[in-house]
């Protein structure tokens, strides 16, 4: 069964270097990775290097979007900032894998899916190739899975493949920033990201430590 998974994560991981629009291919590799006891040394980490690791684990907090709710508020707020990226970017919260919560190793995985868009709006990361670079260099900066490092190693791939130096420059200057940001800000997981909504964004980002050297590409 482990080599199975681990044929999967290399097929998904090829097919996202040829084209890295393929959403799904990351969740398939996210998927084939998901080995109990790897989630399990995860959680352990986590709960070592977050200060409010109980508190994430018992209460399970889920993302709550109401997207025209978000959409009235002020230019400025995070809740307008992600509206707007969603909208922008023609994306849909909804799209992400359906996932039933049953243990801390589950809501974990789910959290990270709900609230990924929301530290591409924080960190000032587009949604565009580059973009997604940084912010899996942030995950990189403040996690300990190695999908940011499958990730990024595969736009990078991807750039090579195409011979494309502008792309290549891009994307390493992106997962440089990313993870410069990353080991300096607060740790972003667990973040109280529904109660925040309603606050400027930059008080968000001063909040996180990542006040003023955010813009968006």
């Amino acid at each position: 069964m482990r080599i199975l998974k681990e044929a999967q994560a290399l097929i998904a991981f090829a097919r996202l270097a040829r084209d890295v629009n393929q959403l799904d291919r990351v969740f398939k590799m996210r998927d084939a990775g998901a080995d109990p006891k790897y989630l399990a040394r995860i959680r352990g980490q986590l709960r070592q290097a977050l200060p409010h690791a109980d508190a994430f684990f018992r209460d399970r907090v889920r993302l709550s979007v109401d997207r025209a709710a978000l959409a009235e508020l002020p230019p400025g707020t995070l809740g307008r900032q992600y509206a707007d990226f969603l909208h922008d970017n023609d994306l849909d919260p909804e799209v992400f894998p359906d996932r039933e919560v049953v243990d801390d190793a589950t809501y974990l995985t789910a959290h990270f899916y709900e609230t990924h868009d929301l530290w591409h709006c924080v960190a000032g990361f587009g949604a565009d190739p580059a973009g997604e670079a940084g912010v899996q260099g942030i995950y990189a900066a403040q996690t300990f899975g190695v999908l940011p490092a499958a990730l990024m190693s595969a736009l990078l791939l991807n750039a090579a493949l195409k011979r494309d130096e502008v792309a290549m420059k891009a994307r390493v200057d992106a997962i440089a920033r990313g993870w410069a940001l990353g080991r300096r800000s607060r740790n972003l997981i667990g973040y109280p990201w529904n109660e925040r909504f309603t606050r400027s964004i930059e008080d968000v980002r001063k909040e996180l430590g990542l006040e003023d050297r955010a813009s968006m590409s």
